[in-house]
């Protein structure tokens, strides 16, 4: 595994939050964690000694202070917090199982009783999975890594920009969606969400055109399903970051396996994210604007009959609708490059033997194939498979 020889500013410096109150981590105290994390998963026991590392920094004391003062912490600080208090989780509960018989799990919390307490309590007040999540794991940028590979820091630096191009692209749209702007008028604010949604391309390509499958494997390892007060919890999962799913809902061209799929993915997202999902489905999709701008009704659409009823539109709505069937095309286009990105970096079904999750499936445990499933969906929309003169 080719460890990053990036500086660690580059992933981020250690936010005060993590250096006042009852925490107090360092860079070092992180690359520790990492060396030790990597050291294990070398076949070398190292899973007390991260204990032990971790119980010169972790007290008691300090974890009970959390849980008694979570509530009177603000979102940033109770974040970190959260995110710190799960990564710690995360590690010490991969490298027990790696070197345990099964029924191990539960081991960091009985190496530190008031752990479970204190990731309940953030939990509670943020409204999120008593544990490390895609944000805490990714989109924040965090100061730690599980393996510190370059492999692990490029995955984390996609799924963070991906994000935030799709909240903006998805943002872009709220405006014609709401009524506020007619869809004649929104070309540019379109093809602006096309141009947002090419980035993310370009990101998503760089994971594909450069494979990193074994670093990418030994960070998987680290995304374990954890039970929390008799609770099963899933692993951080980029699947579950708002952005992407917020720009589906919003374009629309899908159908109700999609749907299926969103209700799925809630569950396991923010309470702050699915309010603004479930706002934002209530909204007409681009898809079905397109549909009643033409006048074909979304149950009739095909791209014969909406360039057949767009035909005697003016000029400035064939524009936008030529945006909106190329913002589809986009998404769609995305969304094979995604599944080519995950094809070359998941192991081959004989290299996966002491891998913890099987080549054929997420960390979520739901197959790849049903990835395939939505982008195929995507691609064979009516919406997307539009061409206008």
């Amino acid at each position: 595994m080719q460890i990053s020889n990036r500086t660690t500013s580059s992933l981020g410096s250690v936010p005060e939050a993590f250096k006042s109150g009852p925490l107090d981590f360092s860079t070092e105290d992180f690359a520790q964690i990492t060396r030790l994390n990597n050291r294990n998963a070398a076949g070398f026991n190292s899973a007390y000694d991260l204990v032990k590392l971790l119980r010169s920094r972790l007290t008691q004391q300090s974890l009970v202070s959390i849980r008694e003062t979570a509530d009177d912490m603000d979102d940033v600080e109770a974040e970190n917090r959260l995110g710190i208090l799960g990564f710690i989780t995360s590690s010490v509960e991969s490298n027990f199982r790696k070197v345990c018989e099964p029924g191990c799990d539960g081991f960091a919390f009985a190496a530190f009783p008031a752990l479970e307490g204190a990731l309940t309590a953030l939990g509670y007040r943020l409204g999120r999975y008593p544990r490390d999540d895609c944000f805490t794991a990714w989109i924040n940028n965090p100061p730690y890594t599980w393996t510190g590979s370059d492999g692990e820091i490029r995955f984390g630096a996609a799924v963070r920009d991906i994000d935030a191009e799709m909240n903006f692209a998805a943002d872009l749209l709220i405006p014609i969606r709401k009524g506020e702007d007619s869809l004649a008028d929104s070309v540019e604010a379109l093809r602006e969400a096309s141009n947002r949604i090419k980035k993310c391309k370009t990101i998503m390509a760089d994971l594909a055109n450069k494979p990193f499958k074994d670093e990418f494997q030994a960070m998987r390892n680290f995304l374990i399903p954890m039970i929390v007060n008799g609770r099963r919890y899933e692993p951080p999962n980029a699947t579950y970051a708002p952005g992407w799913n917020r720009l589906d809902v919003a374009v629309g061209n899908h159908d109700d396996r999609f749907t299926l799929q969103l209700d799925e993915r809630v569950r396991h997202m923010a309470s702050s994210d699915v309010a603004k999902i479930v706002e934002e489905k209530r909204l007409p999709s681009i898809t079905q604007i397109v549909a009643c701008s033409t006048g074909t009704g979304s149950d009739f659409m095909s791209p014969d009959r909406i360039a057949a009823m767009t035909a005697s539109l003016d000029q400035t709505t064939v524009e936008a609708v030529k945006a909106a069937a190329e913002l589809a095309k986009t998404l769609s286009i995305l969304a094979g490059v995604h599944m080519g990105a995950i094809r070359k970096n998941l192991p081959e079904a004989e290299d996966d033997t002491n891998a913890t999750h099987s080549a054929g499936n997420g960390v979520s445990g739901r197959p790849v194939s049903l990835t395939q499933e939505l982008r195929d969906m995507r691609i064979h929309h009516p919406l997307t498979r539009t061409k206008l003169s």
